[in-house]
């Protein structure tokens, strides 16, 4: 048989490398498409989150639940990649009311309102540019709603019993809470901008540093009164119905176990994008969750020990057991980021609730501790809809 001379050769394998490294450049690039399509995902769901909760809180004035919803987009644009920039136009806003059917939803409740968002980016594509599209549109959608609270708890109530030492501290910017504040110790708000939207309740006495800070209605001595609500940690423990001797969960994408679960030991979450729903998780020791783009829908957590979150883009939810979002039984509760979003009671009798960070925004829960913090700026306390801080109260719908 003749043999093909050696150039020939050299020049066959040549082409079959070109086409490989062709065929490898290609799924390279897709696989960039896919991770950067997913992370815009996830970023747009974040921001109509954050957008649909902050224009609820100005339901029923649709001027200003459009200006809000603008403003925080615009916020977020000039913090995020410009390659991720968020667009909403005025036909990306859907107003809801009362009785209203809202797809995957049901109907809104008599005394609601709601508010849909749809954010857009248009996502680099670096395998579609090789067809001529250079960017892939992502879409997402948030719905909130506002319901008029009951009257009952307060937004934030302080239980430490001292006329020297202080209960509710606030010190930043920007910050809103729309409902009552009670302190059996002292109340002292450090900053600029500040409104409080009911009245301001304290024993020792209240101290003010700063500029254009309103108490809609007013300031005065209170008595030394108990906690408003007496949960222990046996009482979150009875509901569950399974045992596990930890939770402990890194990387991204991670789904925790569902269902009501004693954990003996520690829950521990590193990572981005996980999520949690319809569960009960009453711990042993403490929670610790580290990471961007979190998400638990109806989920209740207890613990023995403390309960610390740190991040951005966090929404954590509850609508489950006694509204109670996280309950610590002997520990701090503490919140470090920024655009989180928690709803629900949060209950800390024995320690420290903290917020530190931007743009947090809490709604349908009072926050109830020993002590009471708020440092940052942008934060915004809805009020509460099962137990009723008079002010009414915003959640995430869908």
């Amino acid at each position: 048989m003749k043999r093909r001379p050696r150039n020939e050769r050299y020049g066959a394998v040549s082409i079959v490398v070109a086409l490989g490294l062709v065929a490898l450049l290609g799924l390279v690039a897709l696989g960039t498409d896919v991770g950067i399509c997913a992370w815009a995902g996830a970023h747009a769901q974040g921001v109509a989150d954050l957008a649909a909760l902050a224009g609820a809180a100005q339901l029923p004035d649709r001027p200003a639940v459009a200006s809000a919803i603008q403003e925080l987009v615009t916020t977020n644009n000039g913090q995020a990649p410009a390659s991720m920039a968020v667009t909403v136009g005025g036909g990306d806003i859907t107003y809801y009311a009362e009785g209203a059917a809202i797809p995957g939803y049901g109907t809104l409740a008599d005394g609601a309102e709601a508010v849909g968002v749809s954010c857009h980016i248009q996502a680099p594509s670096p395998f579609s540019a090789l067809a001529g599209r250079r960017s892939t549109p992502v879409v997402r959608r948030a719905v909130a709603r506002k319901i008029v609270g009951r009257g009952g708890l307060p937004a934030i109530f302080a239980g430490r019993n001292s006329t020297t030492q202080t209960g509710v501290t606030f010190n930043g910017s920007g910050q809103t809470v729309e409902g009552d504040i009670h302190s059996n110790a002292r109340v002292t708000i450090n900053g600029s901008n500040t409104h409080v939207t009911g009245g301001v309740e304290y024993r020792g006495g209240y101290t003010y540093n700063g500029s254009n800070i309103k108490v809609d209605g007013g300031t005065q001595l209170g008595d030394v009164l108990p906690y408003p609500i007496s949960y222990t940690y046996q009482h979150f423990l009875d509901y569950c119905d399974r045992t596990m001797s930890g939770i402990s969960l890194n990387g991204s994408n991670k789904v925790m176990p569902v269902g009501c679960i004693h954990v003996t030991g520690n829950i521990t979450l590193n990572g981005s994008n996980m999520s949690a729903h319809d569960s009960i998780y009453v711990c042993d020791g403490s929670v610790i969750v580290n990471g961007s783009g979190f998400r638990m829908d109806n989920v209740t957590i207890a613990a023995r020990g403390s309960i610390t979150v740190n991040g951005s883009c966090l929404t954590f939810a509850t609508c489950n057991v006694d509204n109670m979002l996280f309950f610590s039984a002997n520990g701090n509760v503490t919140t470090n980021g920024s655009g989180e979003a928690t709803t629900g009671t949060i209950f800390a009798p024995n320690g420290t609730l903290t917020y530190n960070g931007s743009a947090q925004h809490h709604q349908d829960g009072s926050l109830i501790g020993n002590t009471v913090v708020v440092n940052g700026s942008d934060f915004l306390m809805s009020g509460t809809q099962a137990d009723g801080s008079g002010a009414g109260g915003v959640a995430l719908i869908l």
